[in-house]
């Protein structure tokens, strides 16, 4: 595992060949964990959902689900399947390093609330991200901090044009809860020496 990991860096062609046969294992394991993230309140979920994974040489938007501007080269789409396709409805984003995947976007894709409100979807994809990263043989799931983020409107003067301060503050909070309060609730530990939300996988 850790000659393909050393691949996968220098390859972007290995990269696509190798992920696909640990994904068949991800997917097997799907259905299970989606039964774990319904929300207890919801009876019913009105849709049939699934799980894609997405690769790109570069970021931004990518023929394969146009809804969804990537901040990353790697990602997993959840999406609902309907009469005219798989419809996308939310995305995790990371890079493969070496020894960790390291996320860096998550997002639902708007008008999708329908969908993703009787899932706990945040907590899904992150446990998505983990077991791929265990199936890799990778040694841990980092998480970028929300202070990090690219679209923290406090860190970002571009991300804050046109907001108020208290629209500011509303969307401050609401990347703190999903890049620093699920991570918690997903198992990850701050880990001060790379200053992110760590996974420790076993050995």
């Amino acid at each position: 595992m850790f000659i393909i990991s050393s691949i996968l860096d220098q390859w972007f062609d290995e990269r696509t060949k190798v992920c696909i046969d640990p994904l068949r294992e991800v997917r097997a394991h799907f259905s299970e964990s989606l039964r774990y993230h319904i929300k207890e309140s919801k009876q019913e979920v009105p849709g049939s959902y699934g799980i894609d994974f997405c690769a790109s040489r570069k970021t931004g938007q990518r023929t394969v689900y146009p809804e969804i501007y990537w901040e990353t080269q790697f990602g997993f789409v959840l999406f609902v399947r309907e009469a005219s396709g798989y419809t996308p409805i939310a995305s995790i984003g990371f890079e493969k390093k070496s020894t960790y995947l390291f996320v860096r976007q998550l997002q639902g894709v708007k008008g999708m609330k329908k969908f993703l409100c009787p899932l706990h979807w945040e907590k899904l994809l992150y446990v998505t991200v983990v077991k791929f990263a265990r199936e890799l043989g990778l040694k841990e799931v980092r998480v970028c901090p929300a202070e990090k983020s690219n679209y923290h409107p406090f860190g970002n003067s571009e991300c804050a044009r046109g907001l108020t301060l208290s629209e500011c503050a509303q969307r401050a909070e609401r990347l703190h809860l999903i890049y620093n309060v699920t991570p918690k609730k997903c198992g990850f530990i701050w880990d001060e020496d790379s200053r992110t939300h760590t996974y420790v996988l076993p050995e």
